[in-house]
This record gives structure tokens, C-alpha cells and sequence, in this order.
């Protein structure tokens, strides 16, 4: 059974929740490899680089970043904010469908740790949050918290 679907009714607001890679930006690949049995363990060498930290702070070109989404509709930012509480601190910001028709956009928030002799990405997710569907004009203000302890390094 086929069930049509009017994706102008029904529009997408998912974004990628990993990178692509350019493949002429990597200097990694697989060779030819026999595969091991019985292994109850995966040993990851990447540190705290691992998906898009590492991307974003080598400055490798990726061709779909974290967090690419496509809409058949555009979203304009304004009013961004940002206060200090006693455990962290609030994000909020309006967001404006722009386009032609409903839809969904996804606010994400990166934050860049001060140097302290860490090693630390160039930027981490800290947030995010989604609007309800938005008609054309429509605006929505969002609020994004993050707590002391998601912003704390630890050595």
C-alpha cells in the first residue's frame, strides 16, 4: 500500500546528528581488513575530538556539518540574548520563519571554552532546541539553558 504524502503539508525539521567528511579532506581510510571474532570491546583513540569536535577544530571541510538540516522554508535570527543565573546561564533568541510556507527550524548552542591549558574542541554543543511549526511571518522565542557543570573543564 502507498500512502502520498504533500510534503508542503508535512515539511522536515530534522538535522544531521553527525559529519560528513570531503573525501579529498581525510587523511584516514580502510585498507583491507579481516574481521576479528569474539571482541567484547572497542578502544576509541580520539580523545575528546570525536564527530564534529574534531572536524571543527582541525578545520577539515565537511560536506554536511553537525546539525545540517534542509527546510523548504528560510528562518531569520534576531534578538539574541544571553544572562547569567547562579547555576549557569539562559540563552533566548526569536526566530522568524522567512519563507513561503510552515515550518520547523532547529536552534543549536555552541559554546568555546577560554584557554586554560586544557584540550579542549574549538566549540561544543551545549543546547538545543526546536520551534513549533511556524506559518510564513510567524516568530518564536526560544530559551536555551546550560548549567555551570556543562560549561565546567576537568582535567
Amino acid at each position: 500500500m502507498t500512502f502520498p504524502v504533500n510534503f508542503m503539508d508535512h515539511p522536515s525539521s530534522a538535522n544531521f546528528p553527525y559529519n560528513y567528511s570531503r573525501p579529498q579532506n581525510t587523511g584516514w581510510g580502510r585498507g583491507p581488513q579481516q574481521p576479528v571474532k569474539d571482541v567484547d570491546y572497542t578502544e576509541y583513540e580520539e580523545g575528546i575530538y570525536v564527530g564534529y569536535r574534531y572536524f571543527s577544530t582541525a578545520g577539515v571541510e565537511v560536506s554536511y556539518p553537525f546539525g545540517y538540516g534542509l527546510s523548504y522554508t528560510t528562518f531569520a535570527y534576531s534578538k539574541p540574548g544571553v544572562k547569567a543565573t547562579a547555576d549557569g546561564f539562559v540563552a533566548s533568541i526569536t526566530v522568524t520563519n522567512t519563507g513561503k510556507v510552515a515550518g520547523k527550524e532547529v536552534v543549536e548552542l555552541y559554546v568555546t571554552a577560554p584557554e586554560a591549558g586544557l584540550a579542549k574542541p574549538a566549540c561544543e554543543l551545549k543546547a538545543f532546541a526546536k520551534t513549533r511549526e511556524l506559518k510564513p511571518g510567524e516568530s518564536q522565542t526560544l530559551t536555551l539553558r546550560v548549567d555551570n557543570y556543562g560549561i565546567a573543564s576537568f582535567n
